[in-house]
C-alpha cells in the first residue's frame, strides 16, 4: 500500500515539476479548453431552457384544453336553464 502511495507522489511531483518549467504554454491551453468549456456548458444551458419551454407549453395547452372541456357542461346547463 505505501508503494502505490510512493509511486503517486512521485508521479505528482513529476508532473508539478514539468508543469513549473513550461507554464505559460500550459495556462494558455488551459485557458482555450476552459473557454470552449464554458460555451460548451452555455450551449447546453440554452437548449435545455428551450426544450422545457416546448415542454411547458405543451403542458398549458393540455390544461386550457381539459379546462374547456370541463366548462363545457356548464355553459350547456346554464344554456339550458335559461
Amino acid at each position: 500500500m505505501l508503494v502505490w502511495f510512493e509511486i503517486l507522489i512521485a508521479i505528482i511531483v513529476v508532473v508539478v515539476r514539468h508543469y513549473r518549467k513550461n507554464k505559460s504554454e500550459y495556462q494558455s491551453k488551459i485557458k482555450r479548453i476552459i473557454l470552449k468549456l464554458i460555451a460548451t456548458v452555455l450551449a447546453i444551458l440554452l437548449a435545455i431552457t428551450v426544450l422545457l419551454q416546448e415542454v411547458i407549453q405543451r403542458i398549458l395547452d393540455k390544461v386550457s384544453i381539459e379546462e374547456k372541456k370541463l366548462r363545457q357542461p356548464e355553459l350547456n346547463s346554464r344554456n339550458s336553464k335559461k
